[in-house]
């Protein structure tokens, strides 16, 4: 039996368009991939914070279930699935004197 705040939610969600949740979806997905990015690059682990959210990021990545998945973002910003993934594993675990990857760069 749905609550009060469910109705209020369900009110307002008559009155946005599709459009406008497409497109707060959309941002939605492109804000999760640049909080991964900031995640995977921590290199030097100061704060048991900043580890979990790369171990957390890196299992994100690497196709851990989630509300939203990596692969939904990656589709939702026609982004390929397998050069963003290989671009960020690459930011997470980076060989010693490793140059840009050309993934990573979008070449």
């Amino acid at each position: 039996m749905p609550g009060a705040m469910d109705q209020v939610i369900d009110q307002q969600l008559e009155s946005i368009s599709t459009g406008e949740i497409a497109g707060a979806y959309r941002a939605l997905c492109g804000c999760m991939l640049v909080q991964t990015v900031v995640a995977v690059r921590k290199r030097a682990i100061s704060r048991n914070e900043d580890a979990e959210a790369k171990r957390t990021a890196v299992k994100w990545v690497a196709g851990q279930p989630g509300v939203i998945t990596f692969r939904e973002c990656c589709e939702v910003l026609n982004l390929d699935i397998d050069r963003a993934r290989e671009a960020l594993q690459s930011l997470a675990h980076p060989r010693p004197g490793q140059p840009i990857s050309r993934v990573a760069a979008g070449v």
